[in-house]
């Protein structure tokens, strides 16, 4: 008789139990026929593997793909390749001309700053201790842009890793690029790389895509 492999791969000399791990084996149809005996192999079958995902924007990677459908991502590249999404504040005096609001001055010295975009929603606003108000991206404070309402906007993230920017039911409103329509408030938005949100009496917000490390 032949020794038959058990479901760990082990030849085994007994047919109930592999006689070198105890694992249950499998016998084959033929010996319990009354037909001379064979050696029967039982696939194995080892855990399904999860599909990889994309660091960016969680989509799962298709099999010998090596870039992300979606937004390009390289899965052999490593971290060096992951695209974050960034938003380039800064006083925008082509804005604050068309505006022309009365009583309020330019800021030259006004700081252009960078923030992440990071998380599923990332707020805009005027910080207000009092009120609990604290935005992830601060138009107050140092910077100081009085017609940006405490609640003004959100940067709500999308399925694809992108995002879409959402009124909060400003008092001043919400443009985008050079849309002079407000944004209907609650209603998502969705950005493209380079797209300019303006809010306030001076402030425009760049949307930028970038790889990590850029």
């Amino acid at each position: 008789m032949m020794d038959a492999l058990c479901p760990q791969g082990h030849p085994s000399a007994t047919n109930d139990y592999c006689d070198q791990c105890g694992t249950p084996m499998t016998v084959g149809a033929a010996a319990t026929s009354g037909e001379p005996e064979i050696s029967s192999v039982t696939e194995v079958r080892s855990a399904e593997v999860p599909a990889e995902r994309c660091p960016a924007c969680d989509t799962p990677r298709i099999p010998g793909d090596r870039y992300c459908e979606v937004d390009g991502y390289d899965f052999e590249g490593g971290d060096a390749s992951v695209v974050v999404w960034c938003a380039v504040v800064r006083a925008d005096r082509t804005r604050f001309d068309a505006l022309d609001p009365d009583d309020l001055t330019f800021p030259h010295d006004a700081p252009t700053f960078t923030c992440a975009l990071e998380g599923e929603s990332v707020s805009v606003g005027r910080r207000s201790p009092s009120r609990d108000i604290v935005p992830d991206i601060d138009l107050g404070g140092q910077y100081e842009d009085p017609g940006v309402s405490r609640r003004h906007l959100r940067f709500d993230r999308l399925p694809d890793g992108t995002y879409a920017a959402v009124d909060c039911g400003s008092a001043n409103g919400t443009t985008i690029n050079d849309e002079h329509t407000r944004l209907e408030p609650e209603q998502p938005v969705p950005l493209a790389d380079g797209d300019r949100v303006h809010v306030g009496a001076w402030t425009t917000i760049t949307v930028v895509r970038r790889a990590d490390g850029a």
